[in-house]
């Protein structure tokens, strides 16, 4: 009986032990768990795509990477902590909440009378995959000299830019670039499509 008892109390204080160090292995380092966050940026030095030409710096060039791969299907958001504002050269076309980023067909736009001789609907995400794999970025707006510059929207002043264009360069039927506004904790809050045409 003693030996029953024993052999009880053993299991018993395994148990106990396994229930303590079962939240320390599935947490690491016995700190507590930060939920998910897909859209917070990787630290710096994280990957980024190839890229031809850049002269963003390398944070800017970081975050238009992480959007760049949001486009082609390789994360499920973008670079983003909140609300992305659409615009198409400039003119405020939607404001799409954090739960509809992931959601492709959010982003498609149309706007009244269309734009650059595009068929509706069309989206930032569809120009930048059709960029393909090696894009530019820049901290240049869009512009010379396939389009005229244009002024900046007074809703997004204060915000650091950079544009993903074709890297290489083509000739400007083809033209088009997509503008990311990024606020000071490195979010994308606005994106802007400009087309030639």
């Amino acid at each position: 009986m003693d030996l029953i008892r024993g052999g009880a109390a053993v299991v018993v204080a395994g148990l106990v032990a396994l229930l303590i160090m079962l939240p320390q292995a599935l947490l690491g380092d016995g700190s507590p768990s930060r939920p998910d966050d897909s859209s917070s940026s990787p630290p710096p030095g994280a990957d980024t795509p190839a890229v031809t030409t850049t002269d963003a710096p390398e944070d800017l060039a970081r975050i238009a990477g992480l959007f760049v791969d949001f486009a082609e299907g390789a994360r499920p958001l973008p670079p983003s902590g909140g609300p992305v504002d659409l615009y198409v050269r400039g003119h405020h076309q939607r404001r799409l909440a954090f739960g509809d980023l992931r959601l492709r067909s959010r982003w498609q736009l149309c706007p009244p009378g269309g734009y650059a001789d595009r068929a509706c609907p069309f989206s930032a995400l569809d120009a930048v995959d059709d960029l393909g794999r090696r894009p530019a970025f820049t901290e240049e707006p869009p512009g010379a000299p396939c389009v005229e510059q244009q002024d900046l929207p007074a809703d997004l002043a204060g915000l650091r830019g950079v544009t993903i264009t074709r890297g290489g360069g083509g000739d400007c039927s083809s033209y088009a670039a997509v503008r990311l506004y990024v606020d000071e904790d490195d979010h994308v809050r606005a994106v802007d499509l400009v087309l030639a045409g």
